[in-house]
């Protein structure tokens, strides 16, 4: 089935994927074979690998702040102009960076990451508001990305890499 097919490829990134096809199967057979099902697994399985390695993934997060914001500042220097770039390319090389030093769970520890520079843009929009005066689509769109980059990059590199 299609559904299993986009549910197996979900849950293989957290997971080993036989182990994904094992979990999709078995909520299968018992009728449970639904999306709201697969999404609470694939969140106990973020939960779990960040269990079983809290001080790697810990570790991850203030590498990633130091990549993203250390290559955001070099890049702003030799560029003069900052911006929209700047901001795409620091997100990509942090989410490559916290991959490899987290192999196996490079989603997990990006996701980390993403989550903790989120809770950063919006805690700077509510006690900044001036950043406002740039317009409120300019800012959203501005904090929104860099986490869902730094994602996008650790889906990526957990698909490129096997796992064993």
């Amino acid at each position: 089935m299609p559904k299993d097919a986009v549910a197996e490829w979900l849950l293989s990134l957290f997971t080993a994927p036989d182990k994904a096809a094992a979990i999709v199967g078995d909520l299968s057979e018992q009728g449970r074979g639904t999306w709201p099902n697969y999404l609470c697994m694939a969140a106990s399985l973020v939960v779990r690998s960040a269990a079983l390695r809290p001080v790697r993934l810990l570790l991850s997060i203030p590498l990633g702040w130091s990549v993203f914001f250390g290559v955001g500042y070099y890049l702003d220097r030799i560029t003069s102009s900052g911006g929209l770039w700047t901001t795409i390319l620091a997100s990509i090389v942090a989410g490559l960076v916290i991959g490899l030093f987290d192999r196996g769970q490079e989603l997990p520890a990006c996701l980390a990451m993403a989550v903790t520079l989120l809770a950063f843009f919006l805690y700077v929009a509510i006690a900044f508001p001036l950043l406002y005066i740039l317009g409120p689509a300019t800012f959203v769109w501005s904090a929104i990305h860099p986490p869902f980059l730094i994602v996008s990059t650790g889906m990526l590199m957990r698909k490129l890499r096997p796992v064993h």
